[in-house]
């Protein structure tokens, strides 16, 4: 029921060519499950995420928006190239490659899960890197999920997730 009232308030804001939630439609995302957000987010992929978009933080040369619902940490961001192709993307970096593991692993079950049977799945382990590539023939959407080793000393380890229009 909660993702056919965000559906509709959604769908409302697209209409209307605004890209503000009010406090009430923002408490609403804030109060979806991790399958809600997930696919109003593939929903959202082919139009730029328009409705999801918060305060542009962004430079001249590439477009960036604070994220209204996040999935993998707290600082998902919502990029656009000067080319026009819009990501969705979360980072979380974690101090143990044990720890990034698990929040990889979670992503990618938790992605399976509420999409259903039509995504597949496909994954690539290089030593300590991994990759995962889930997509469907019934959507234009991507999701890609990532383990790598970042720049940061204390906390080396980066998982990301991406959603983005194929």
């Amino acid at each position: 029921m909660k993702i056919k009232t965000l559906a509709l308030l959604l769908l409302g804001v697209l209409t209307t060519g605004c890209s503000t939630l009010s406090p009430e439609q923002q408490a609403k995302v804030n109060d979806m499950s991790s399958c809600e957000k997930l696919t109003t987010l593939v929903d959202a992929s082919s139009s730029g995420f328009s409705v999801l978009k918060g305060v542009q933080v962004g430079a001249k040369l590439i477009k960036t928006w604070q994220a209204k619902a996040h999935l993998v940490g707290n600082s998902c961001q919502i990029i656009e190239s000067s080319k026009g192709k819009t990501i969705y993307t979360c980072q979380e970096q974690f101090e143990d490659y044990q720890s990034a593991v698990k929040i990889h692993q979670y992503a990618q079950s938790m992605v399976t899960q509420c999409l259903g049977s039509n995504w597949m799945v496909s994954s690539q382990e290089n030593g300590e890197v991994l990759h995962t590539d889930i997509t469907s023939a019934s959507t234009t959407s991507a999701i890609s999920i990532a383990l790598g080793k970042g720049l940061d000393k204390q906390s080396p380890w980066v998982v990301s997730l991406e959603i983005s229009d194929k």
